[in-house]
């Protein structure tokens, strides 16, 4: 690409596909344990929202790091708005080394 940071690359790419999880949703129950009972089981969906959760505090402490970690769990099971928020993170420096 050419000195250009993947991450960048695709925060731009996919933009419009970041966003909250049940943004089509709002009324969508949302729990810690069954999003890592889905996680563990392979759910790309299940993986995401723990990232999304451990990114924004909700339902519990924020912590970047461990978004990172379930962002990248999501992704590597397919689902590119796990990639895209992974790549979010990396640009700004959030929870990993900031990609420049």
């Amino acid at each position: 690409m050419n000195g250009a940071a993947p991450a960048a690359f695709l925060v731009l790419l996919c933009g419009p596909a970041c966003g909250s999880p049940d943004a089509g949703n709002p009324g969508a129950c949302f729990s810690i344990p069954a999003c890592e009972s889905e996680c563990a089981e392979g759910s790309s969906a299940g993986c995401r929202k723990l990232g999304w959760a451990f990114e924004h505090g909700l339902g519990t402490a924020a912590d970047p790091a461990r978004a990172v970690a379930f962002y990248g769990r999501g992704c590597e099971l397919g689902s590119q708005e796990a990639c895209c928020d992974l790549a979010v993170l990396a640009f700004e420096g959030r929870g990993t080394r900031k990609d420049r």
